[in-house]
Formats: C-alpha cells, sequence, structure tokens
C-alpha cells in the first residue's frame, strides 16, 4: 500500500492545529514561503495542501489580506480522495471500527443481489459503527462480509483494526486487484439513525464495495451508511495515452 502523499501528510497537520485551536478563525495563515521552510517542501506541495483545506472550508484567500483561517469546524468530517487503491486503504488509517456483532452467516437471496454473491454461501460478518480516531466521532454503521476460507481472520480482529482487509493481506496473504464500488443516496432508517446520532429519515449515502483478488474471485464485501454531512468522496481520473 501506498504511503500518504506529501501534500496530504501536510494537510492533515495543519487540519489538526486548525482543529485544536492553534489558529484562531479569522487569524492570517502563515504565507506559503514560511510553510515551505517548515516543511521543507516545495511551493507547489503547499499549495496543493491549502488547496484541500479550501476546499473543505478551513482556508479562504481574502484579496489583499493573504489567506485566512475560516474556523475549526471542518463541515465533512471524512473525505477520501480516491486515484489508486492504496490511496483508498490509506484513508481507513483514520478510523476504527467498534463491533457491535460477528459471526457467520447464510446469504440469502435478497442480500446475494445486493452484495453480488451467491445464495446459500457462508460468509463471516462483521457489522458495527466507523469512527473517526483522532475526533472521536461516529462516520458510519458498516457491515463487513468476508469470504468463508478466511473466516480465521477474526482471530486477529482487535479493537484498535481499522481495516479488515489489511489483516487478510498481513494473515492471508490476499489482495484486492480490481474494486467494484457502488454510491447512492438514502433516507437514513430509524434502526440506524438512533446509532449513528442523526435524525430519521435525514439524507445519507450508501456505499457498496466489493473486493476481487488476482484471480478476479470476490473475497470482501463492505457496505457502509454514513449521514450525508460525514463523507465526501473525490476521484480523480486521468486520461490514458491514446483514450
Amino acid at each position: 500500500m501506498s504511503s500518504p502523499t506529501l501534500y496530504q501528510q501536510i494537510r492533515r497537520t495543519l487540519t489538526d492545529e486548525i482543529m485544536s485551536g492553534r489558529y484562531a478563525a479569522g487569524d492570517k495563515f502563515p504565507p506559503e514561503n514560511e510553510l515551505c521552510d517548515r516543511f521543507g517542501v516545495s511551493r507547489q506541495t503547499v499549495r496543493e495542501a491549502i488547496r484541500e483545506l479550501q476546499s473543505r472550508g478551513l482556508l479562504k484567500r481574502r484579496r489583499g489580506a493573504g489567506t485566512i483561517v475560516c474556523g475549526r469546524q471542518d463541515p465533512t468530517l471524512f473525505v477520501q480522495e480516491i486515484d489508486t487503491l492504496g490511496r483508498l486503504f490509506d484513508a481507513a488509517q483514520d478510523t476504527r471500527l467498534d463491533r457491535k456483532s460477528e459471526g457467520l452467516i447464510v446469504v440469502r437471496e435478497g442480500l446475494a443481489d445486493l452484495l453480488g454473491c451467491k445464495s446459500g454461501e457462508s460468509w463471516l460478518r462483521f457489522a458495527g459503527l466507523r469512527w473517526h480516531v483522532k475526533r472521536n466521532i461516529k462516520l458510519c454503521w458498516t457491515e463487513i462480509f468476508v469470504a468463508r476460507k478466511y473466516a480465521d481472520v477474526r482471530r486477529h480482529v482487535t479493537e484498535q483494526t481499522s481495516g479488515i482487509f489489511t489483516l487478510l493481506e498481513k494473515h492471508f496473504g490476499v489482495m484486492p486487484t480490481r474494486l467494484e464500488q457502488e454510491i447512492s443516496a438514502v433516507a437514513i432508517d430509524a434502526k440506524h439513525a438512533a446509532e449513528l446520532d442523526c435524525d430519521a429519515g435525514s439524507p445519507g449515502l450508501f456505499v457498496l464495495r466489493r473486493y476481487f483478488d488476482p484471480a478476479d474471485e470476490l473475497y470482501q464485501i463492505a457496505i457502509s451508511l454514513y449521514p450525508a454531512d460525514r463523507f465526501t468522496m473525490k476521484t480523480q481520473l486521468l486520461r490514458q495515452a491514446g483514450a
């Protein structure tokens, strides 16, 4: 898995400093050259980090005044920046899974249609709340399904586990080479609204991901339900030569 890029590391550091109150709303933010010296990086890297902070509403440029701090409230709690599978997995490191239930299940027809697996198959299921570690905030309700042959992964899951996929790679040597993702707008039902501390019927995002191994076999499925203000997906698509 790829490590966070330089601008991502800088963005995270600066976000934490703004959220902690080091920079108050209305303060002038340090200029680019000062940040370049502090982090030992190029102006382009600093500009990319600042651009991300602006897109999240933490900073704004004011003509004649430079860059100004908007405040401590990041309008989106969790932003995933996706252009490779590695970036997807990096994002999970900021979270932890609070398991409410786990165990083997037999997938019935209706659920099989949703998950994209075969009816009657046995899968290991984890269900619970995913939390943002640093902010201690509930991000989503999530359910993770693991192929039966990897069910022993449950022995390695702890309270500090961020992603099941990392354990599958570490202990079984299986890693995804292809991922399918579906995102739908939904109204959050009363049961999950109570778990997520939001209003029943409020807007949410339903995210379904299917993970395929090098043999193109489905081995993990994850479904997550986010309140709409707690999740943003950013995708970067590059044109291939000749396309």
